[in-house]
């Protein structure tokens, strides 16, 4: 079986619920304990559960991605403005996507 999962620090970048995915619904991390997200799974235990099962190999797929980009790719107000998208509450969605609308508008 091959697995190929977000790493949930690369992807999601300690934003949850998911800002930039809204169907993901846990996140993933390769052989360590802790982790910031309360939905995080870690794939050794995963598949250590599994009978029969070995890992070959496992590996962070990392090749140019650019660390120092973590978490400023949104601003505290975007990442307001991105949850609100994801809200039951009616009244943040329309006015994130009144923003978000705008945004796309004035710059892009």
């Amino acid at each position: 079986m091959v697995i190929v999962v977000p790493h949930e620090d690369l992807f999601e970048q300690k934003i949850w619920p998911s800002v930039f995915a809204g169907g993901h619904h846990a996140t993933f991390r390769l052989n360590t304990k802790e982790s910031w997200s309360p939905v995080s799974y870690d794939l050794f235990e995963l598949i250590n559960n599994l009978d029969k099962s070995s890992i070959i190999s496992a590996e962070i797929q990392d090749l140019n991605y650019n660390y120092s980009l973590q978490g400023k790719r949104l601003t505290p107000i975007g990442r307001k403005i991105y949850k609100w998208r994801r809200s039951n509450n009616y009244l943040k969605r329309k006015i994130s996507e009144l923003i978000y609308d705008f945004s796309m508008i004035t710059f892009g």
